[in-house]
């Protein structure tokens, strides 16, 4: 610490991770793979004064992924259809875990970072890719998750987890649709189009505590977007795009932060719960050149 309080600290962190991967093509249109690779996550420190309460541990380690992944990309129709599916284990041992449910005198600046124990996450991604017509193209992806604690937990805060608790920041269902279509005739020597992309995302919650409690203040609506584009695309590289972005102006919520125990200590009950939304029903023009 300098005589300004500001903490400097130097660590080294070193470790050794494995990937492996492999690849069978049956024929021209139908290949599978496996994948195991590895990573890690670096360890740190908490903040002195947290940590002097004796309450947050003063340092947390690293933790470590291991990542199973099984898998087929085929196309169909004359190569007109390609069709991605992966099935995937991602194997988190000793994770990390933020802690700030504390509830003695509700100190918001009374949390920090402590290894917990292992989560798993399975789940599957769909991807297609579809030239239907000269004019008509479709694209779209889904996911599935099934993110949740794989052992018993106790953390600092007095959060218990369980084996089965869901994850936070972890919807078990999305999928996005888009369909592409380029009108069969020309506007200055240009091609017109136009593209209708369609969102939905399942509901999450936005912190381990509160997927632990079930807590329904933590728990982020599911949701869905629509946009809208009409283009036309020069012969000069330029192009123009009108779209309406939202165009059912739904409410969103992206994210939220939990900011009730900073509430409570500075007495601002209207500042509990922070929410990040994305933007209501807009519009616009854009004009791209594109260099070669």
């Amino acid at each position: 610490r300098d005589t300004n309080g500001v903490v400097t600290s130097k660590a080294d962190e070193d470790d050794v991770v494995y990937k492996f991967s492999t690849q069978y093509f049956f024929n021209d249109d139908f290949m599978a793979y496996f994948l195991f690779s590895q990573g890690f996550r670096l360890g740190g420190e908490n903040s002195e004064r947290a940590a002097a309460t004796g309450q947050v541990p003063p340092t947390f380690a690293p933790d470590f992924l291991d990542n199973w992944e099984i898998g087929a990309k085929m196309t169909f129709l004359d190569g007109a259809m390609q069709l991605n599916v992966t099935g995937f284990l991602l194997d988190w041992k000793d994770r990390q875990f933020s802690i700030s449910n504390f509830e003695e005198n509700g100190a918001w600046w009374l949390r920090g970072t402590e290894n917990g124990g292992d989560t798993e996450t399975t789940g599957v991604e769909v991807s297609l890719d579809w030239q239907i017509t000269d004019n008509l193209f479709l694209t779209g992806s889904l996911t599935t998750l099934d993110a949740e604690i794989a052992e018993e937990i106790r953390l600092a805060d007095g959060t218990e987890l369980q084996p089965g608790d869901p994850l936070p920041n972890s919807p078990e269902l999305a999928y996005n649709l888009a369909v592409d279509y380029t009108f069969p005739f020309q506007v200055f020597s240009g091609d017109l189009w136009t593209r209708l992309n369609y969102s939905y995302g399942d509901e999450w919650y936005d912190s381990t505590f509160t997927a632990a409690e079930r807590d329904p203040e933590g728990l982020i609506d599911d949701w869905t977007n629509v946009n809208l584009q009409v283009g036309l695309s020069l012969p000069n590289a330029w192009t123009i795009t009108a779209f309406v972005n939202n165009l059912t102006d739904e409410r969103r919520v992206n994210g939220r932060q939990d900011n009730r125990y900073a509430s409570d200590w500075f007495g601002t009950p209207n500042y509990r719960r922070f929410e990040f939304t994305q933007r209501p029903i807009h519009y616009g023009l854009s004009l791209r050149k594109t260099f070669f």
